[in-house]
């Protein structure tokens, strides 16, 4: 079974007892785009990697107009100032694994996805494979038993068998306390997406920067909108 590793995770790890999660947005690190000074839209420092982008960027925008494609929209735009406010250090450096952006009514915290225990146990398993007769054997007795479980069932969580969890692992938190307003705007994306303006569920810190949620239309925006309607 694949572990989960959105809310279910979350309140597992993470979470206070009395602490609801009002968002989740999973951010692999193609998802998360940048709008803040000194970087540049992939969340590198443009000082020294400005040119190599811009030819990358250029040859990006040549083959989505030849192949008549656009670029994916991001899930969260990062803005701010420069690097060192309270969005810039949330998220930087940009991740190379899955991560999680989690708002509650508390606090916005960022969190890495990990491996938990039975993804643990597969990698194990998969690191004995041909470790000799006996690892062969117990490779093929556990073969067989799954393959009898899974003949007697269909459902990729059976009840009465715990869901396996991926772990949490906290990278940075920003209290309640430091966020101005959250609500519904507009922004505008860079050449090479399309629609390049975007409804987005904006949160606002007090220092100026925030993260831009981005929707893919009007009415998953006003969910969105709902669904933080709980924060302080």
């Amino acid at each position: 079974m694949d572990e989960l590793g959105g809310t279910l995770a979350l309140r597992r790890h993470w979470c206070r007892p009395d602490e609801p999660v009002l968002l989740c947005v999973r951010c692999h690190p193609t998802g998360v785009r940048f709008d803040m000074g000194g970087l540049d839209w992939r969340g590198l420092p443009k000082k020294g990697a400005r040119a190599v982008m811009d030819v990358v960027g250029r040859g990006v925008d040549f083959v989505d107009r030849d192949l008549g494609q656009t670029m994916t929209h991001p899930v969260l735009v990062v803005h701010g100032a420069e690097p060192g406010t309270l969005a810039g250090r949330a998220v930087l450096p940009v991740p190379s694994g899955p991560r999680a952006w989690v708002l509650t009514p508390y606090r916005i915290g960022v969190v890495d996805i990990v491996p938990g225990p039975a993804a643990e146990a597969r990698a194990a398993a998969e690191r004995e494979a041909g470790g000799g007769l006996l690892s062969r054997a117990r490779r093929i007795a556990s073969g067989a038993a799954e393959i009898g479980r899974s003949l007697g069932r269909d459902h990729p969580y059976p009840p009465g068998e715990p869901v396996p969890l991926a772990g949490v692992a906290a990278v940075a938190e920003i209290p309640a306390a430091e966020i101005a307003g959250i609500g519904l705007d507009r922004r505008r994306l860079p050449p090479g997406y399309h629609p390049r303006r975007v409804p987005v569920l904006r949160v606002a810190l007090r220092d100026g920067s925030g993260f831009d949620v981005v929707a893919p239309d009007d009415e998953a925006a006003g969910r969105l909108a709902r669904m933080t309607a709980r924060t302080p």
